[in-house]
């Protein structure tokens, strides 16, 4: 029987140790955003099965690797932490990194999210969409405005996906995240890269089922 110096077994194990660190390090993490309830009363066109699919469109941008690289590239202004439903005012905080933002993120594997969705906020006109909707921080709650969500985004992309948008940045509010100047901005910023990708991925033919 063949025997190997125990230094070679040594080194392939630090090597296979390596390798595996390597593939975890560079692995997406994941959470699955999930509809705990879903009301409507006045958008008759839009049903469960739309915020599902908006949720799952949502899920699939959090767990790719573009979004990650590109949160983790960023950093914010410390009053983008929540004080109640307003922005923290304290001052000489350390910036928040965008690594810090997804570990907060993924802190939990699974969330479940009541959705309202409202006929309009306040309703778009002359070409001004106005806000898409609003979350109280650290609630488990989303109200959204379909008028207004479909005035920003319409152009570009079908209600499912610019609604899955829309919940990625409101779900950066659920975990912490108020808004500051709307530049130096957590869920601005999520917001953004969301849009990003999900209409890139939308005009090449990617269809989140």
């Amino acid at each position: 029987m063949t025997k190997y110096p125990s230094f070679k077994i040594c080194s392939v194990s630090i090597l296979l140790f390596a390798f595996n660190f390597c593939l975890a390090q560079n692995k997406p993490r994941s959470i699955n955003l999930v509809r705990s309830s879903f009301e409507t009363n006045k958008v008759k066109k839009i049903t469960s099965a739309n915020a599902d699919h908006a949720l799952r469109i949502a899920n699939y941008l959090f767990n790719s690797k573009e979004f990650q690289d590109s949160l983790s590239k960023r950093d914010f202004n410390y009053h983008n932490i929540c004080d109640g439903c307003d922005s923290n005012k304290e001052k000489d905080k350390p910036r928040i990194s965008g690594s810090e933002v997804l570990d907060k993120l993924f802190q939990k594997q699974e969330a479940k999210l009541k959705l309202i969705l409202l006929k309009a906020g306040t309703p778009p006109i002359f070409g001004k969409c106005f806000g898409l909707g609003f979350t109280c921080p650290n609630t488990d709650k989303i109200t959204s405005y379909y008028k207004n969500i479909n005035c920003d985004m319409s152009k570009e992309l079908p209600f499912d996906y610019a609604y899955g948008v829309h919940l990625c940045h409101e779900y950066m509010h659920n975990i912490g995240y108020c808004h500051t100047d709307h530049i130096d901005d957590v869920a601005e910023a999520t917001g953004w890269i969301a849009f990003y990708f999900i209409n890139k991925w939308y005009k090449e033919g990617t269809r989140i089922p």
